[in-house]
C-alpha cells in the first residue's frame, strides 16, 4: 500500500523526485523485509512457547499419573505385607503344633517302655531290671 502511494506521487513530483522516490522505495522494501523477518522471529517464539506449554502439560500429566500409581503400589505393598505376616503366623503356629505333637509322642512312648517320662535322646538307666517270665 505504501508503494502505491509512493508510485502515485511520481507523476506529481519534480525532476529530483525520481531519485528520492527510488530511495523511498528502497527504504520501504527494507522495512518490509525487516517486518517479515520480525514476523518470522515472532512465529518461532510463539512455536517455542506452544511447545513449552505442551511440555509443561505433559509433565503435569505424568506427575498426576505417578502419584496415582504410587498410591496404588503402596496399597498393594501393604496388602502383600499383611498377607505375608498372616502366612508367617500360620506357619509358626503349625510348626509349634507339630513340635508339641512330636514331643508328646516321644514322652508317651518312653513312658510305656521304661516307666520314666524322658525323651528318646535320654538313655534308659542301667539299673532298670526286666521283669521275670
Amino acid at each position: 500500500m505504501l508503494l502505491m502511494v509512493i508510485s502515485a506521487g511520481i507523476g506529481c513530483s519534480r525532476p529530483g523526485a525520481a531519485e528520492r522516490l527510488s530511495q523511498d522505495r528502497a527504504a520501504a522494501e527494507e522495512s518490509l523485509r525487516a517486518a517479515r523477518e520480525l514476523d518470522a522471529s515472532l512465529e518461532s517464539v510463539e512455536a517455542r512457547l506452544y511447545s513449552g506449554r505442551a511440555t509443561v502439560r505433559l509433565w503435569t500429566e505424568l506427575a498426576v499419573r505417578h502419584k496415582t500409581v504410587s498410591a496404588l503400589a503402596c496399597i498393594n505393598a501393604e496388602a502383600h505385607a499383611e498377607g505375608m505376616d498372616i502366612s508367617a503366623r500360620k506357619d509358626r503356629a503349625m510348626r509349634a503344633k507339630h513340635r508339641f505333637a512330636a514331643a508328646s509322642q516321644e514322652v508317651v512312648t518312653d513312658a510305656r517302655v521304661s516307666g520314666f517320662q524322658t525323651t528318646r535322646a535320654t538313655p534308659i538307666p542301667a539299673t532298670h531290671k526286666k521283669p521275670a517270665r
